[in-house]
């Protein structure tokens, strides 16, 4: 169904069952509360913000918020409609996310790989420069991500013009930061 016609109720009731199952760990609110709005554009952007979106409709506010609340040393940021696959079972993908970033000081992100009949080599970025920040799904190394704040924006009618992946994106381009792909099949 459309997103118009979401079930707000009833997806929130699901959520509250995972939590009692112990599936995750906790439902997190971002506020709409101006003066805490505009506090997280000013932590993330240097300039305060009134809306939790960009001035397209793009989505911000909830994912910096979540950054901000996690306390462990990697965040894992998916899709909810993400599918992983994996040829061998052992295979710990994300223990192998976890070991690139590890290995690479100026990463900030490794990306989920994408279906390849074969494994990819790791790395920063290919003939078009830097790769981008991978949104659908991606590890990011919390302490530096927090570290490369504040992300260059622009303000419009009190929303930020770019989603907070693409703020990041002039932040690796300008910082030499990194946001590594590659990885098992």
């Amino acid at each position: 169904p459309p997103l118009d016609n979401a079930d707000h109720e009833a997806a929130r009731a699901k959520l509250e069952d995972l939590v009692a199952e112990g599936t995750i760990d906790r439902i997190v609110d971002v506020s709409t509360s101006n003066a805490e709005l505009a506090e997280l554009g000013l932590r993330w952007f240097g300039f305060p913000i009134q809306f939790g979106h960009t001035a397209d409709g793009g989505p911000v506010a909830a994912s910096l918020f979540g950054f901000e609340v996690c306390s462990g040393d990697y965040v894992l940021h998916i899709d909810s409609d993400l599918l992983i696959a994996r040829l061998d079972r052992a295979h710990d993908y994300l223990r192998e996310l976890v070991r690139e970033l590890e290995a690479d000081p100026e990463a900030v992100c490794a990306s989920l790989n994408i279906s390849y009949t074969d494994d990819q080599p790791w790395s920063s970025g290919g003939a078009q420069g830097p790769w981008r920040v991978e949104v659908r799904g991606a590890i990011f190394h919390r302490a530096r991500l927090l570290a490369s704040r504040p992300w260059p924006n622009e303000l419009r009618d009190g929303a930020p013009v770019r989603k907070w992946h693409r703020a990041l994106d002039e932040r690796i381009r300008a910082d030499g930061l990194r946001s590594l792909r590659g990885g098992r099949s």
